[in-house]
């Protein structure tokens, strides 16, 4: 489930509310592959449901479907505080991951499910640090949905992890005192006496520019303080131009919880993560692998909710 319809199909119906996404490739070579994926469905007599919006996706009875391809926009998914969340809009992160749930738990064998908040960092990209805090939080409803399920059916063979494949160049900066808005004021420069923003880029796009010069030629740079920094609009100020907010290099954090938790620990270099789930699972090159649980417990079920540049969820 997800977007990018233009990717899939060469002939898009496109108007105001989901017009041709120029940040996302467009397929231009005549296929069709939503309906390439539905005729291969047919043809092995297999169950299954094309989804385009919200009401397609409340209605349906997980328990009549084996396989589901849901597309809900032309390129990116729409940032959540944007999105329409009538039955003919997008349907929010939550929704996907508990349909995904009900459908993938009727395999006895288990399953894997991976939720990526997507556009976290797409937020950061375009230096909107608002919107990367509230796709934040629609990443932590998503994984609320994950853990109440496990909690409701009982399913204690279920491993959450939550990490991310990557930083940002978001910074932290200044002396803020406690319980300031994160997205407001961090202090003054000791340079100027003007104002700075809480949360700045190291990297950004053209917007991120926020520099003039007076008429003795000094440089200055534009009054935070003056705009409403806490506005999904407003645009975090940025050191270096680009043609976006690049990726960071630094460790992100791991969370875990459930059987083999434990083995999240410490400094680990990124695929060890994967190793983990496969082992924990007994899939790969661990399918074979005694674990210290028995030979079956962790089998039934692998859940991963991923937040890309932010924080990521996995289960099992």
């Amino acid at each position: 489930m997800g977007g990018g319809r233009q990717s899939l199909n060469t002939n898009l119906t496109l108007g105001p509310e989901d017009p041709l996404d120029t940040w996302s490739c467009r397929r231009e070579d005549g296929l069709e592959l939503t309906r390439t994926w539905q005729e291969d469905k047919a043809e092995r007599g297999a169950r299954y449901a094309l989804l385009s919006n919200t009401g397609d996706l409340t209605r349906l009875d997980a328990s009549n479907v084996d396989y589901v391809l849901g597309i809900f926009a032309n390129g990116h998914l729409k940032y959540d505080f944007e999105r329409d969340s009538s039955p003919e809009g997008m349907p929010s992160l939550s929704q996907m991951t508990s349909v995904a749930i009900k459908v993938l738990d009727k395999n006895p064998e288990g399953f894997i499910l991976m939720v990526e908040g997507g556009m976290i960092d797409q937020a950061h990209h375009r230096g909107y640090a608002r919107r990367a805090l509230d796709e934040a939080s629609a990443m932590s409803d998503a994984v609320q949905v994950a853990v109440d399920w496990v909690q409701a059916s009982g399913r204690v063979d279920t491993l959450i992890v939550v990490t991310s494949d990557h930083t940002h160049s978001l910074a932290f900066n200044g002396y803020p005192t406690r319980g300031s808005d994160i997205t407001g004021i961090g202090g003054l420069s000791k340079h100027d006496g003007v104002p700075f923003t809480t949360l700045t880029y190291s990297t950004g796009d053209i917007y991120a520019y926020n520099y003039t010069t007076d008429i003795n030629g000094t440089v200055q740079r534009a009054d935070p303080s003056k705009v409403n920094s806490s506005s999904f609009h407003y645009h975090q100020q940025a050191a270096i131009l680009s043609d976006e907010a690049h990726h960071g290099g630094g460790d992100v954090t791991v969370y875990a919880t459930g059987p083999m938790a434990h083995l999240f620990h410490s400094v680990h270099e990124q695929h060890y993560v994967a190793h983990v789930i496969a082992y924990s699972a007994r899939i790969g090159p661990y399918s074979a692998t005694a674990t210290t649980i028995g030979p079956s417990t962790l089998g039934s079920l692998v859940l991963v909710l991923v937040a890309l540049g932010s924080a990521t969820l996995w289960l099992s």
